[in-house]
């Protein structure tokens, strides 16, 4: 595989000249090649409008970020275009060690985007791969990833994007070991457009902060959540929802669509309901919320109520460990609520069918005695 390192072809990382023309021109040349070819962006900050990628291309940096900084091998947007990086169409290609800034420049302009028109209309599977990459501070999301198959997120830290961090409608991926940090949407917003959103693994992401809540999964099935990490979601950590618009209640595609055969386990949820716009409704004050799910396991999870860094400070939460409605089929069993919920462990709204079973989920709310006249919760250690 040849190497194409982008400053060859005239890139100058002084965050001041721009780039784009330098750096597309490197991930051409390199698309000629028959198996495709790695373009290097070495340490530096480089300011480019939106670059397309091509298929079996490598677009790799040294990775140097911090949780709050810039560092290493930085793309710089400079609000040109709808993206900062296209991926859509782009077999097997694959982005690593980047700093993807987007400055909050243009109008719901996004990190990454794959945005194919029709998931039917492609040769193949898309098997590409976003790695050690940080995207953060873009005016939309993360990650957009329309109509994208077979796929991986991994050891990635989406931050501070204005939209979620990542949206995706998609099908046969992994995400995983990424820190997903303070979006003003979701973590990860899953919102189907008449198809399910299918057979995707998320395992061992730490997902925090995002003002909206942690996952919000629409329409969806064939989920494993496996060993997630959620701290202070602006609403439920997980939020698994059925529910239809007038328009859509009455196609038939949206009817045949349910939210199934989805696996929680192994999860801890700290402090979730954040409601940090003031205007979260009273049903999403919880860790969890499943509405109208068939086949659903939620075991082995672990939930705790707790309030903003510095001990004391912003509101408490949540009220409840779990809201359920409509279930079918579905196990909520052997999860540890200890401390877990202000009200109730688990707020049942009914009109469940057949084969519920709820039991052995051990734990209590937080004691009166927990919480000081100024409405604080005191820190208590217990032998």
């Amino acid at each position: 595989m040849s190497e194409y390192r982008i400053t060859d072809f005239g890139a100058v990382g002084d965050g001041v000249t721009d780039c784009t023309a330098a750096i597309q021109t490197a991930i051409d040349k390199a698309a000629a090649e028959i198996s495709g070819g790695l373009v290097l962006v070495p340490p530096g900050v480089f300011r480019t409008g939106t670059v397309k990628l091509c298929p079996h291309v490598s677009l790799q940096g040294t990775a140097g970020w911090g949780f709050r900084s810039l560092g290493g091998s930085v793309l710089q947007f400079n609000g040109s275009g709808l993206s900062l990086v296209d991926i859509t169409g782009a077999l097997g290609c694959r982005v690593s060690g980047l700093c993807l800034d987007g400055g909050k420049l243009g109008k719901n302009t996004h990190g990454i985007l794959f945005g194919r028109e029709n998931f039917f209309d492609h040769p193949e599977e898309d098997a590409f791969i976003v790695e050690d990459t940080q995207i953060r501070h873009f005016s939309g999301t993360g990650m957009y990833l329309q109509y994208a198959c077979c796929f991986s997120v991994r050891h990635c830290h989406i931050i501070e994007n204005s939209g979620d961090g990542i949206f995706l409608n998609s099908w046969d991926a992994f995400i995983l070991d990424n820190q997903i940090s303070g979006n003003g949407g979701w973590g990860i917003r899953s919102a189907s457009m008449g198809v399910n959103n299918s057979a995707l693994t998320l395992t061992g992401n730490r997902v925090e902060w995002n003002h909206l809540g942690g996952f919000y999964l629409r329409h969806a099935r064939l989920w494993n959540m496996t060993g997630n990490y959620f701290d202070r979601s602006g609403g439920p950590a997980i939020h698994i929802d059925r529910s239809l618009t007038a328009a859509e209640s009455g196609d038939a595609r949206w009817r045949k669509l349910p939210c199934q055969s989805i696996t929680i386990t192994g999860n801890v949820f700290n402090r979730s309901g954040a409601d940090f716009g003031g205007n979260l409704d009273t049903l999403s004050h919880c860790h969890l919320r499943l509405h109208e799910c068939f086949g659903v396991t939620v075991t082995g999870n672990t939930f705790l109520v707790g309030m903003d860094d510095g001990w004391n400070d912003g509101r408490r939460s949540p009220e409840y460990a779990l809201v359920i409605e409509k279930l079918k089929g579905c196990v909520i069993m052997g999860n540890t609520w200890w401390k877990g919920f202000l009200n109730e462990g688990i707020h049942d709204l009914g009109g469940h069918g057949d084969g519920v079973i709820i039991a052995n989920n051990a734990g209590y709310p937080v004691p009166e005695a927990d919480i000081d006249p100024d409405g604080h919760m005191s820190v208590q250690w217990e032998n």
